[in-house]
């Protein structure tokens, strides 16, 4: 279980909370992550779901930015370095 964070920056219970109140028009059976339109907005499935999905490279382009903006060495980050048994095994 995820718990909210005293650090209004490192809360990931607020942070999920922010972006389901940004999609109030989304199904409750839509995709969590989604790509978002020019404006910053995120995509609503209008069309199918698989053009408006977040995809796994765009997962790995949003972690080696986050990497980079810290000072750490993009190249040796993935998506993959977030799935929970990773982690997990960094507590």
């Amino acid at each position: 279980m995820i718990e909210a964070a005293g650090d209004p920056d490192l809360d990931a219970v607020a942070a999920l909370a922010d972006w389901l109140s940004a999609r109030p028009e989304a199904a409750i059976d839509a995709p969590l992550f989604v790509r978002l339109d020019r404006g910053g907005k995120p995509m609503e499935a209008s069309v199918s779901r698989s053009t408006t999905r977040l995809r796994d490279e765009g997962v790995t382009l949003i972690v080696k930015e986050a990497v980079a903006s810290i000072g750490l060495d993009p190249g040796t980050f993935l998506s993959a370095s977030l799935r929970a048994g990773n982690a997990q095994g960094r507590r």
